[in-house]
C-alpha cells in the first residue's frame, strides 16, 4: 500500500470528497490499481477520511491506508465512522482512537499525537 498525494484534481472528485482550501487528497494505490482515497482535512484539527472502492474492500487496504494517514498526520487526529461502519470502527479503536460521542449518524473519535505509536 502506499499513499501518493494528488494535486491535480478534477471538480468532481473535489465535489465528492468535499474538498476545501488547505485539504490534502491522496491516492491509494495496491500493487497497481487505485484502491480508494484518503483525505486529510485541514480544519481546526486535522480530520481524516478513507474511502476504499468496493471492489477492494476487506482485503486489509483500509488498515493499511489508516495507518499511512496517521504517520503523516502529526498532529491529534479526529475521526467520523459511520455507526454501521463496525470494520472502520475497528480500525480506528486498533490504533488508539478513542470514542468522545455519537450524533445518530457517526461516531467520533479522537487519537492523540502521544498515543499514536503505542
Amino acid at each position: 500500500m502506499r499513499l501518493e498525494e494528488l494535486t491535480n484534481l478534477t471538480e468532481e472528485l473535489m465535489k465528492e470528497l468535499n474538498i476545501s482550501d488547505g485539504d490534502k487528497v491522496f491516492g491509494c494505490y495496491n500493487s497497481s490499481n487505485i484502491v480508494g482515497y484518503a483525505v486529510i482535512k485541514k480544519d481546526l484539527e486535522d480530520r481524516l477520511y478513507l474511502v476504499i472502492t468496493e471492489e477492494f474492500q476487506n482485503q486489509g487496504y483500509g488498515s493499511e491506508a489508516f495507518k499511512e494517514l496517521l504517520s503523516i498526520v502529526k498532529d491529534t487526529v479526529r475521526c467520523m465512522v459511520p455507526i454501521e461502519n463496525y470494520k472502520m470502527q475497528r480500525i480506528v479503536s486498533k490504533n488508539a482512537g478513542v470514542e468522545t460521542g455519537r450524533d445518530g449518524i457517526y461516531i467520533h473519535y479522537i487519537i492523540k499525537e502521544s498515543d499514536k505509536n503505542e
